[in-house]
């Protein structure tokens, strides 16, 4: 029997005692013990299962943390990636635009050469 049995068990007694209910009529003392046991039995019952409500929420609270937790590693992985892609991009568009810059430029000579060109076969135009 644990603290908290003992002491139900202590007040039930004690509140038979001071109402003079230890020896109702037609129960012997055994009987009265058996449900003065049962009383105690389904207080606790009822004590566990008010403690199972409570302890339910915490559970799922946890569960809650770690799911968090766990997002919040995701993210901070995709904001690493998005980091890594927005530096790639920023890569390539300079590759482009060097490209384009290079391609304007061959673009300018070739104009450049044919020019040339025609002011050398053309005689007359300058």
């Amino acid at each position: 029997m644990d603290k908290f049995e003992r002491t139900q068990r202590k007040k039930i007694e004690e509140f038979f005692d001071e109402n003079n209910l230890n020896q109702p009529i037609g129960y012997d003392s055994e009987e009265l013990k058996r449900c003065i046991a049962d009383v105690v039995e389904i207080i606790k019952l009822k004590q566990d299962a008010v403690q199972s409500k409570f302890n339910k929420p915490k559970d799922q609270v946890q569960a809650l943390k770690q799911e968090l937790k766990s997002k919040i590693g995701q993210r901070a992985e995709l904001e690493s990636r998005l980091l890594a892609l927005r530096q790639e991009n920023g890569r390539l568009s300079a590759a482009i635009e060097d490209r384009a810059s290079i391609s304007n430029q061959a673009q300018a000579m070739l104009e450049k050469i044919l020019h040339e060109i025609d002011r050398v076969v053309t005689p007359g135009k300058m």
